[in-house]
């Protein structure tokens, strides 16, 4: 949002029938164990979470069935004191902690970044402060 915080949210990619705990979602990446998420609106707590297989574990079954394509949402909003753009590609940072940041002030095109075009006006505005952003050819 406008305040620099933002959710951490991903979807289901299977449907779970009422009852079930495990939950299969696009990203596991950035939840784990003992927090509060919001699925479809209702809050369950994560027992563990699998980032290999991108599961979610809950203490307790879920209320409904649920559909493919729910939203799956962190309860508390995490805020960023930093804002850096990587000069490669990281699959799972919680695994490799190794990452080299493109400097601030640096050149950036921003049609080349990839899912410029979803971020939200916060970030594009912060990349425009930080970066010397332009577009490509």
């Amino acid at each position: 949002g406008a305040d620099g915080n933002t959710v951490l949210e991903t979807t289901l990619t299977e449907s779970v029938i009422s009852g079930g705990r495990t939950i299969k979602v696009q990203s596991a990446s950035g939840y784990k164990a003992g927090i509060s998420i919001a699925v479809n609106g209702v809050n369950y707590t994560t027992l563990s979470v699998n980032t290999d297989t991108n599961t979610i574990t809950l203490t307790a079954g879920v209320s409904t069935n649920l559909s493919k394509g729910l939203s799956v949402k962190l309860n508390n909003s995490v805020t960023y004191q930093e804002f850096y753009l990587t000069a490669f590609d990281i699959d799972n940072a919680n695994e490799c902690a190794d990452v080299e940041l493109y400097r601030h002030g640096s050149i950036v095109y921003w049609d080349l970044l990839p899912y410029y075009s979803l971020l939200s006006n916060f970030y594009t505005n912060k990349l425009k402060t930080i970066y010397d952003c332009m577009r490509s050819n």
